[in-house]
């Protein structure tokens, strides 16, 4: 299968406590995956970096040309005046010039 999306040997630390050492993570063409943890074991932060939303301390990201990842995230940032389908259309449909309130998308970053 096709490599899509890799983090190699990332380290993420919040003050003096580290969320992840050395965490090596690939993802695959036509892979599901699932993230299962405890409260405050890292689901999120991990989403977010994958996002781009945050940045690792360490480590090496490779993203397959054309490949968008969407993050929508589990606080509230959503329109009001949209419907949820609205809000995932949106969020999967290419980006304008303009933000993208609901969701962050990301294209060709760091191949």
């Amino acid at each position: 299968m096709t490599l899509l999306f890799s983090y190699k040997s990332i380290y993420k630390t919040y003050g003096e406590e580290a969320v992840f050492e050395d965490l090596t993570i690939n993802i695959k063409a036509a892979e599901r995956l699932g993230l299962i943890g405890g409260n405050g074991s890292g689901k999120s932060t991990l989403l977010r970096l994958m996002a781009g939303e945050s940045m690792p301390d360490e480590g090496d990201k490779y993203l397959k040309q054309f490949t968008r990842l969407v993050y929508l995230p589990q606080e509230d940032r959503l329109d009001p005046d949209k419907t949820v389908e609205q809000t995932l259309f949106d969020a999967l449909s290419l980006p304008s010039n303009s933000d993208i309130s609901a969701a962050q998308t990301i294209d060709d970053q760091e191949k």
